[in-house]
């Protein structure tokens, strides 16, 4: 009886949260980012030398630009790491 019940709640929400589908030519979006690089890494070309996790970490801040027409996706996206 429980399982019914729950079964049929899953079913009435699914039903009530659902969107209709849209269809866009043309979509522009953009956003920002923010977090934290760390890591190591290794550097077979030369023995002692310092990678780019070695070089490079703290945080970091960056955007992203982007459009999207019909079903291809075009970006332009970079980031900035702020470790000294």
């Amino acid at each position: 009886m429980k399982r019914r019940a729950v079964v049929l709640l899953a079913l009435a929400l699914t039903g009530t949260l659902s969107r209709e589908a849209n269809a866009k030519l043309l979509d522009v979006y953009a956003s920002t980012k923010g977090g934290f690089v760390t890591g190591q890494g290794s550097n077979s070309l030369q023995p002692g030398a310092s990678d780019y996790f070695d070089l490079e970490h703290g945080p970091g801040l960056g955007l992203e630009l982007g459009a999207e027409i019909l079903f291809l996706d075009f970006t332009i996206n970079g980031t900035r790491i702020f470790d000294r």
